[in-house]
């Protein structure tokens, strides 16, 4: 495990999905929701001394700073007692009422009963244990309510762990945002970022240099032409780039034309993502002003 350790205390539907996110934006190798990766045993607590003992094994050698949500919420005390080092963050909502009306909704998309009245004993438990823990001030410990102003969050968080990155905490995994005629799981690269949009869904992309979409649209990112960056009219093609683009589609047309095969490249922008800009004329390969 490499730096040090940054583990997410809090319960399901309290933004774990979010900080998981914020982390990777913010170029930390982070972990969510590992119970299958680390080799667990279910439910956990049939076996908690055997879970443990693979859960400790698997945090020794897994190549990631951050981790959030199960297992990490089952075994917060061996944290507690074997990373003295480490970063803890206990995610909560603004009431237990609100996490409770979040946790049906979410799990009435799955056709999953619950006891309401066991999951909330559970949830109350759990968080006062967390507390009362940590409340000897021996570990770096935080408290953030999900529910609060997303930037102020981002500010807690940054000061926190002695960030230096511009972006805001987004409300990913949001019950409403998941579609389970597309994927079980939706995970938003990114909410408003404002400017720095683009940096976080490169850092979050990275090394890859496309990004897939729930949807199976696959987006350029990370690629020697920076696409996004000129899609979006941050960065703008030199003259020498220019002038190599359009001989390469003239290279297209006479290849082609040569064969009696027309050549005919289309575009069709989604929205309108930029201020105008420099293009390429497709069919002759002439440079013509276009929109976004």
């Amino acid at each position: 495990m490499p730096g040090r350790p940054i583990f997410v205390l809090g319960d399901s539907c309290t933004g774990t999905t979010s900080l998981h996110n914020f982390f990777r934006a913010s170029g930390i190798p982070s972990l969510h929701w590992f119970v299958k990766e680390a080799g667990l045993t279910q439910p956990t607590h049939l076996d908690l001394e055997g879970n443990e003992r693979r859960f400790a094994s698997f945090l020794a050698t897994a190549p990631y700073e951050a981790f959030s949500d199960y297992p990490v919420r089952s075994f917060f005390p061996y944290l507690y007692r074997e990373y003295p080092d480490a970063s803890f963050i206990l995610t909560v909502r603004s009431s237990t009422q609100r996490w409770l009306r979040s946790m049906r909704e979410f799990l009435a998309k799955f056709a999953l009963k619950i006891d309401e009245a066991e999951l909330v004993r559970n949830y109350e438990r759990v968080n006062a244990q967390i507390r009362e823990l940590f409340s000897q001030g021996d570990r770096r410990f935080l408290e953030v309510c999900i529910d609060d102003d997303d930037t102020a969050n981002a500010q807690r968080l940054k000061a926190f762990l002695g960030l230096e990155n511009a972006l805001s905490l987004p409300k990913d995994n949001a019950t409403a945002s998941i579609n389970i005629d597309i994927l079980s799981e939706q995970h938003r690269l990114y909410s408003n970022q404002g400017d720095q949009t683009l940096d976080a869904i490169e850092a979050m992309s990275a090394p890859s240099k496309a990004m897939i979409s729930e949807y199976g649209w696959a987006y350029l990112i990370n690629d020697s032409n920076d696409f996004l960056r000129v899609q979006f009219g941050m960065h703008h093609w030199t003259e020498e780039q220019r002038v190599r683009a359009a001989s390469v589609i003239r290279q297209r047309v006479d290849t082609l034309s040569g064969r009696g095969v027309a050549y005919r490249k289309f575009i069709r922008p989604v929205a309108e993502v930029g201020p105008p800009r420099r293009g390429i004329d497709m069919k002759s390969g002439d440079s013509q002003i276009t929109g976004g």
